[in-house]
């Protein structure tokens, strides 16, 4: 009987593009796509990590959820928004990344 060892690769590097402060937003260069961690299983989850440049888990206790932050760039953020559509994953889509206090700030 052979052993199988799974390892999840977590992504440690640093995105500091970001976003451009000034200009119209054409020049936006990254999107936030904000998932509740309970609706994603373990299989979307990486598929959606490798496709995103930052993947980022925001932990909150009780009563309230944990969230995934998704940071993709400008040029992939269609095709990742039509795998959230074709997957029926409800997600919420910002140009600008939600502080700590914003995320419990919707729960509430």
């Amino acid at each position: 009987m052979q052993a199988f060892q799974f390892v999840t690769r977590v992504e440690t590097r640093k995105y500091t593009c970001g976003l451009k402060i000034a200009g119209p937003p054409a020049l936006q260069t990254v999107w936030y796509f904000l998932i509740k961690q309970a609706d994603l299983e373990t299989a979307q989850f990486q598929s959606l990590q490798r496709q995103s440049s930052l993947t980022e888990v925001e932990t909150f206790n009780e009563p309230y959820e944990n969230w995934y932050v998704f940071t993709v760039e400008k040029e992939s953020y269609v095709s990742f928004m039509d795998d959230l559509d074709r997957q029926g994953i409800a997600y919420e889509l910002t140009a600008n990344r939600p502080t700590r206090a914003e995320l419990l700030e919707r729960m509430r």
